[in-house]
């Protein structure tokens, strides 16, 4: 695992981590990072689990290296986690209990900390799955969409709350997991920072260009570090294809908010 470091200006002088697809693999490299750099803030950008529902008993019970993750990031410093296209299936028990550790899930809502005013934008594809268990009327936890594995890859998220949340006071720090979400509906607002994944660095990377993302397609623009000095791509914590990462390894990601 590589840690990486970038330094952008900001309201105060901060430190603050972004860990990212974690995808329930062992999280121990990237808490031993976090213990090192004693970050003041922690935020987890989504794809925490392996999209799959369980079929018996609630799906974080089954995501042990998660929870624990999570209850570790949460002891070290104030924790702030978005959901990920991964987390389609997750009941309301689930988001109980990734609370229940300590760390504050924002779930297309905000919070104020600390003169930064902190936004996790949903996926679609989570939207449109809770719009399907509401109308399945089955009664199931996670009830099986038609062509689950790929099901609302492409929906648009719920954006009717971003223009609220941008126009809260304080510096703005967006939690956003998919970061071709950026240029179609996060770069025209006053937010000052957006932090995402999703993209695994394109999977195999040549010259700095990466391959293949979810969401961009072949040579995607949203892989890995700084663009336009207001979007952070990290590459994320784990490998789930059975295409094997090349010239891109796992990253945690520290980034100094220093005043002007």
């Amino acid at each position: 695992m590589q840690e990486s470091f970038y330094t952008l200006p900001g309201p105060r002088s901060l430190r603050l981590a972004l860990a990212s697809d974690l995808h329930d693999f062992p999280g121990d490299e990237a808490l031993a990072s976090l213990e090192k750099r004693r970050p003041e803030l922690i935020c987890v950008t989504g794809d925490f689990v392996l999209g799959r529902a369980p079929r018996e008993g609630l799906k974080m019970e089954r995501c042990p290296e998660t929870m624990a993750f999570f209850r570790a990031c949460a002891a070290l410093a104030p924790t702030f986690i978005s959901l990920g296209n991964h987390e389609w299936m997750l009941a309301e028990e689930d988001l109980a209990l990734i609370r229940d550790t300590g760390a504050v899930l924002l779930d297309n809502a905000w919070t104020h900390w600390q003169g930064l005013c902190i936004g996790g934008l949903t996926p679609g594809r989570i939207g449109h799955y809770r719009a399907f268990r509401a109308a399945s009327g089955s009664g199931e936890r996670y009830p099986l969409p038609p062509h689950a594995r790929h099901y609302g890859a492409m929906i648009p998220p719920e954006t009717d709350w971003l223009a609220d949340y941008a126009a809260q006071p304080g510096c703005k720090l967006l939690l956003c997991h998919q970061p071709e979400y950026w240029p179609r509906y996060v770069r025209d607002l006053p937010i000052d920072l957006t932090l995402s994944g999703h993209a695994h660095g394109g999977q195999i990377r040549l010259l700095g260009q990466g391959l293949f993302a979810p969401g961009q397609g072949v040579l995607p623009r949203y892989t890995s570090g700084v663009y336009e000095g207001r979007l952070i791509v990290s590459r994320g914590l784990a490998n789930t294809t059975v295409v094997p990462r090349l010239f891109n390894p796992t990253e945690m990601v520290y980034i100094h908010l220093q005043k002007p």
